[in-house]
């Protein structure tokens, strides 16, 4: 579960506006060396005002158990059992010479 499902599905609740910023869009648009909440929070309301904020989906409840039931199992393909990234004992004793 993403940490913003909570918050989105409270704004959604209470029929406030919600956007969801995308986090490389993020870091691309503000490179600024100064870094804390206040100034971050400025550079967010500016983007915000001006148009220019980054935005990713944010998926609506009803559909998010999908998505994750989707990246879950496609992240288990990736790392699975026949995966050349794990490192079993008789992956490591196959690939081992002997001297």
């Amino acid at each position: 579960m993403h940490t913003w499902y909570w918050l989105a599905d409270a704004c959604r609740h209470e029929q406030l506006p919600f956007a969801l910023g995308h986090a490389f869009g993020m870091k691309a648009v503000h490179q600024s060396k100064t870094k804390s909440d206040a100034h971050d929070a400025e550079i967010i309301a500016r983007l915000l005002r001006g148009g220019n904020f980054p935005l990713a989906y944010a998926y609506p409840a009803e559909r998010r158990g999908l998505r994750d039931l989707l990246r879950t199992d496609c992240a288990s393909c990736v790392s699975g059992p026949n995966s050349t990234t794990t490192s079993t004992p008789s992956a490591a004793s196959s690939t081992s010479t002997s001297r």
